[in-house]
């Protein structure tokens, strides 16, 4: 969900059609959520999109960006009239090994930050300077990573970004899930705090929202070390922390 500059509800979702065919669609709320339109489709070709959750943002332009994952390819799709036409950004970005479910956040000069789950151990990055249209390409940060995937946003009323994500360069260990601010759009990090730090109950997939002074984090949790042993060994969790806590 993403409440957009004119007051409604953008609602986001995918359609897995098979394994290799995933398309992306919105729909929007002028009542608050009580009703929804018809839905749009902005990816009409038949290939595996892989966004994550929680990454529609809306530049203060105005344009709608949706980064996105297919294959080796990273790119953007964005609509300039509040979701009702789309467009697929016209450059993209060759994704590193094991790349995928990006997440996008507008940075002070208007340039776009996308961060890049990886197979290489860290979370990378590219940037786009056009809106969404074109990227750069993507290099490592310093942040390390296992395969999972990182959100990121900024903190209302401060120049600050928030980083949400394993920080483990254990293989595919998903844990601890830990906290970063950046107080320069990215390009040094601090203030590192781990939100979660069991190794028997691996978390990922953050999604983050602020309301008032607080942060509401949500993202999965398994009750047990391999869940795939027990599908009733995955749980949604919600844990909410004041603002400060992440500075302390």
């Amino acid at each position: 969900l993403l409440r957009l500059q004119s007051g409604e509800l953008a609602l986001f979702y995918l359609k897995q059609e098979d394994l290799g065919d995933s398309r992306m669609f919105m729909r929007k709320s002028y009542d608050e959520g009580e009703t929804w339109s018809g839905e749009v489709s902005f990816t009409s070709d038949v290939a595996y999109h892989n966004p994550a959750n929680d990454r529609v943002i809306q530049l203060r332009g105005g344009r709608i960006v949706v980064p996105d994952s297919v294959g080796a390819r990273l790119m953007a799709y964005y609509s300039d009239d509040k979701g009702e036409t789309w467009h697929q950004g016209s450059g993209e970005a060759k994704a590193p090994p094991g790349g995928a479910e990006p997440v996008v956040v507008e940075r002070k000069d208007g340039s776009v930050l996308m961060l890049i789950r990886t197979g290489l151990m860290h979370i990378y990055r590219c940037e786009s300077f056009d809106g969404g249209d074109t990227w750069t390409v993507p290099v490592p940060t310093s942040l390390v990573s296992p395969g999972s995937p990182s959100n990121c946003k900024r903190i209302p009323g401060t120049e600050d970004l928030l980083l949400i994500w394993n920080h483990s360069s254990e293989g595919h260990m998903r844990n601890p899930l830990t906290a970063a601010i950046s107080k320069d759009d990215g390009e040094t990090w601090s203030s590192f705090r781990d939100v979660e730090n069991d190794p028997q109950h691996p978390c990922a997939y953050p999604s983050i929202m602020f309301f008032g002074d607080e942060v509401l984090l949500t993202y999965y949790r398994c009750k047990y070390t391999t869940p795939e042993v027990d599908p009733r060994g995955w749980e949604l969790k919600l844990k909410i922390l004041p603002v400060s806590w992440f500075y302390e």
